[in-house]
Parts: structure tokens; C-alpha cells; sequence
């Protein structure tokens, strides 16, 4: 995974850093709480947009003259699979990262 790689050369430029100016720098912890929130920003935007976007297909398939008109069936099967849909709304995450100490 590409996170890993990242995690390594910052890791490698630490040691370098630390041996150069013998200082401490915590570059991994850093870009691991920078990638968390960046990775859960991913997924709430994920969320939002399949949320307004079922809100927005209910809506039309609710309201608008062509689906109450001669297509209730239908538009009642639409409502139904966006009601399936957002039953899977918890399914839309992206995974924890578990990441091991770099040495």
C-alpha cells in the first residue's frame, strides 16, 4: 500500500533528520493523523452525496407528475430499492487503518 510506503521514507527522513541536527521530529504520527482525517473526510463525503442523491430521487419519484401518473407501480418499486439502498447507507466506509511501529 502506498500509506506504507510514505510511512517508511518519512520514517527514513526522521532517523536522517535526528542523526544530522539531533532533533526529534514526529513525521509518522503526523501524516498518520493527516491521512485518518483525510481518509474519514473521503468517507462522510461519501455518505453525504449518496444521501442527497437518494433524498433527491425520492423526491422525483414522489412529487413529479410522471410518477404518480400511470406509473405508481413503478414508481413505487424506485421508492422501495431507495429504501434498500439506504439501508446499506453503513456499508459506505472506508477501513480502519491498523498500522504497525515502523523500527
Amino acid at each position: 500500500m502506498v500509506n506504507y510506503g510514505i510511512r517508511a521514507d518519512l520514517k527514513r527522513a526522521v532517523k536522517a533528520y535526528q542523526a544530522s541536527n539531533g532533533k526529534d521530529v514526529d513525521l509518522v504520527d503526523r501524516w498518520d493523523r493527516f491521512f485518518r482525517q483525510t481518509k474519514d473526510g473521503m468517507a462522510a463525503t461519501g455518505q453525504r452525496f449518496v444521501t442527497r442523491v437518494i433524498r433527491d430521487m425520492r423526491t422525483r419519484w414522489t412529487n413529479e407528475l410522471e410518477a404518480r401518473i400511470g406509473r405508481n407501480t413503478r414508481a413505487q418499486k424506485t421508492r422501495d430499492r431507495l429504501d434498500e439502498l439506504q439501508g446499506h447507507f453503513g456499508d459506505i466506509f472506508m477501513d480502519d487503518l491498523h498500522l504497525e511501529q515502523l523500527d
